[in-house]
């Protein structure tokens, strides 16, 4: 395999043997046994999900709408990391058509690590691929991420497929792409609300353009977008440049629920690739990784304005000055218009953002302007729009994103 344009560090990591091509595994993908770990081809690879097999027998993957998703990874040839997208369609088979998806929510910079080049592996999977360290820490390099993937409350409730895309940092210009089967429930059943999410992201594949080397700024990033690196406009290549990020701290991944290897059936492997029904406890979670026997760590969504929904180009910097989203506070008043919310839940001013009620209960604002409450896990506490440690990370409760000025630098072995 060759790789053009990497460092020799990064180069070297690219000729073992051992290395596998990262996979999704939660949710439970279709085929998962044998699935596809090679970038779309438009050949025996194809678009969409690198795969034509899409059986539903066996696999329940829960989604609750206003809740998270769990995301988590099998793998080692993370190729430095790069950008991904979580989108979802209700089409059955999958389509071709990329209009038909509809982006949830993406990562900018180090998905699905931050690495140099490709990380070591430990041991294989149910099915013999080679599954690389994971991360287990906010801070951990050199490791593959988990990821709490925030579901709007106004997607519509019923059967779907999400599918997981990613662009990588280092190496040939490729598209990775994942699909499992999802069943949505809580949703709003909502069509103008699904209208209005972006299209797909779709690039270094036959009739698409290509992107360079480096952190992509993905155009169609929707307005749930996460950023743990600085991206690189020169990375668009000749695709749209992406719209402006808001400023402050980079978010944290959350840990991987296990680092057990996924086993080959759902029913098999539902320690390791487990669903949000058996590991993601819809009363009792918070935003962490579900299910995680050691110490968990916060993932942070950040919520900005972007472009037209539908517009695979993103406006540009002069054109589109940085919205900062609105803080979210402790006891929010009702918007205009907003009337009464159910029982269980408060009103807010801020579809998609968290709310605090005291220091013990959350909730995420939905397009009714309303947030259910939950509790947040043990040890932990609601402030200021955030969620943390209150042992772990004293200061966490006042360094909010919609304020931090402080961007994290990738480790001087890596370049933009």
């Amino acid at each position: 395999m060759k790789y053009a344009k990497t460092t020799i560090a990064a180069a070297a990591l690219y000729v073992s043997s051992a290395m596998a091509h990262m996979v999704m595994n939660t949710p439970t993908p279709y085929a998962f046994a044998t699935l596809q770990t090679a970038p779309i081809n438009g050949d025996n690879v194809v678009f969409p999900c690198a795969q034509s097999n899409f059986d539903r027998a066996g696999i329940d993957n829960a989604v609750t709408a206003g809740s998270t998703m769990p995301l988590r990874f099998t793998g080692s040839a993370v190729h430095g990391g790069g950008s991904c997208q979580v989108s979802i369609t209700y089409d059955d088979p999958p389509p071709k058509d990329k209009s038909k998806w509809k982006v949830l929510h993406t990562m900018i910079g180090g998905c699905p690590a931050n690495a140099v080049g490709n990380i070591a592996s430990q041991g294989t999977d149910a099915n013999g691929r080679p599954d690389g360290v994971q991360c287990a820490g906010p801070n951990d390099t050199e490791c593959v991420r988990g990821y709490e993937v925030p579901i709007p409350a106004g997607i519509k409730n019923g059967k779907a497929t999400i599918a997981w895309t990613w662009f990588n940092k280092i190496g040939n210009r490729e598209m990775y792409m994942n699909c499992a089967p999802v069943t949505v429930s809580g949703g709003s059943g909502d069509e103008a609300f699904m209208s209005s999410l972006p299209n797909m992201f779709v690039a270094n594949i036959a009739g698409e353009c290509t992107t360079v080397e480096g952190v992509l700024n993905i155009p169609n990033a929707g307005q749930s977008v996460q950023r743990d690196q600085e991206p690189s406009d020169a990375a668009s290549g000749t695709c749209p440049k992406g719209g402006q990020l808001p400023v402050g701290d980079a978010p944290v991944p959350s840990k991987p629920a296990s680092s057990a290897p996924a086993a080959s059936t759902p029913a098999a492997s539902a320690p390791a690739v487990s669903t949000p029904a058996a590991s993601a406890p819809a009363n009792t979670g918070g935003i962490f990784a579900p299910g995680a026997s050691t110490t968990t760590t916060l993932v942070t969504v950040v919520v900005t304005e972007t472009a037209a929904p539908d517009s695979p180009v993103a406006t540009s910097p002069a054109e589109s000055p940085v919205v900062s989203p609105p803080a979210a506070t402790q006891a929010p008043a009702p918007s205009n218009g907003n009337g009464s919310c159910p029982a269980g839940s408060i009103p807010c001013t801020s579809p998609g953002a968290v709310v605090c009620q005291g220091t013990t209960q959350y909730g995420l604002c939905d397009i009714n302007n309303c947030a259910v409450l939950k509790a947040v896990s043990g040890g932990t506490q609601c402030s200021d729009g955030s969620i943390g440690y209150a042992a772990d990370y004293p200061g966490f409760a006042k360094r909010s994103l919609h304020r931090g000025l402080h961007r994290r630098r990738l480790a001087a072995a890596e370049s933009f």
